[in-house]
């Protein structure tokens, strides 16, 4: 049972939500996944649901997009920014995108410093063992040779699930991307 990507998951008239730690889910004009094609009510998958527990994070915000997408957006108590997609259905991605300030090389220390956000997460309790064992893994890949080049899978379940991780400089700090993926 996959998305159909021709079928929405709501009516036309139903608007795009947000949740806020201080409201509760009201409609919202634009939102960047508001525009994406509409989802299937019978994905495998289902809706998309919040990683971050908002009463831990500043700033929290959960965009519902269409179908099986969504948006998380927080700022970190050590003041980094942080986005995360939620993207697919039985092939689903969840995308951290973490902007820290200043220029840093991933050479030289772009995974540690993934696993150590990761690990930091202040995560909903369903999710804290999935964070944590990614963190273990995003560190035990550190310490690993060759050395981890970005971008590389890092597997979580064999044929089934896996980690990569990659940078880019943008204005105003650095964004460190480590991407969850998934196929169902």
């Amino acid at each position: 049972m996959g998305c159909s990507p021709n079928k929405p998951s709501t009516p036309a008239s139903t608007p795009a939500t947000t949740t806020t730690a201080a409201t509760a889910a009201t409609p919202i004009a634009s939102s960047p996944t508001a525009s994406l094609p509409a989802g299937d009510e019978d994905c495998t998958r289902g809706d998309a649901t919040p990683v971050l527990d908002a009463a831990k994070v500043a700033g929290y915000a959960f965009h519902r997009g269409i179908g099986s997408r969504a948006e998380e957006v927080a700022t970190l108590a050590d003041g980094v920014s942080l986005r995360i997609l939620h993207t697919g259905c039985a092939h689903y991605v969840e995308r951290f995108i973490f902007l820290t300030k200043g220029d840093a090389s991933f050479e030289k220390d772009g995974l540690a410093r993934a696993a150590k956000l990761v690990k930091s997460l202040p995560v909903r309790g369903d999710r804290a063992a999935s964070a944590a064992q990614w963190a273990d893994l995003l560190s035990a890949r550190v310490a690993a040779t060759p050395a981890y080049v970005a971008g590389e899978e890092i597997v979580v379940i064999p044929d089934f699930s896996w980690l990569s991780v990659t940078q880019r400089t943008v204005p105003g700090g650095t964004e460190l991307d480590v991407v969850y993926d998934i196929a169902l």
